[in-house]
């Protein structure tokens, strides 16, 4: 009997060690995907800020024309000026809802929500428990 892992004997440091540094690293890589998550939730954010502010421009100009559309219809008489601003006024403000409606879209928490290292890291710790449990797509067991 010299002790090995063999004969049924306690691990040598190195296999120990070994294992040590698998699970470091294993936790090192699901905390890069965290940030690598983090950060692309972040760029999201960004845009969808973005989005908004050209939403608010457009909807700024759109009221103007709009107003302006109102104005002209209440002092001429004659109709085709006065459709022509409404026409475009309608168009951007329509355009505006739709960044607005982009922007939602990516604030949705569930869009922001790192669901991929959440699922990788379910995915290790049943491994790591011994269970052969299957984690579907949207990362529930």
């Amino acid at each position: 009997m010299t002790g090995t892992a063999q004969d049924g004997g306690p691990l040598p440091a190195a296999a120990i060690s070994a294992v040590i540094a698998a699970l470091a690293s294993l936790i090192g890589s699901h905390v890069a995907l965290l940030r690598a998550e983090a950060r692309r939730a972040a760029a999201d954010t960004r845009r969808a800020v973005g989005l908004l502010a050209v939403a608010l421009v457009l909807g700024l100009v759109g009221a103007i024309l709009l107003a302006g559309s109102a104005v002209l219809g209440l002092v001429a008489t004659g109709m085709h000026p006065a459709w022509a601003m409404l026409a475009v006024g309608v168009g951007l403000i329509a355009l505006a809802l739709g960044h607005v409606q982009a922007a939602r879209w990516r604030l949705r928490a569930g869009n922001l929500a790192p669901w991929r290292s959440a699922r990788s890291l379910r995915r290790t710790l049943a491994a790591l428990d011994g269970h052969d449990e299957k984690v579907s797509e949207d990362g529930q067991p």
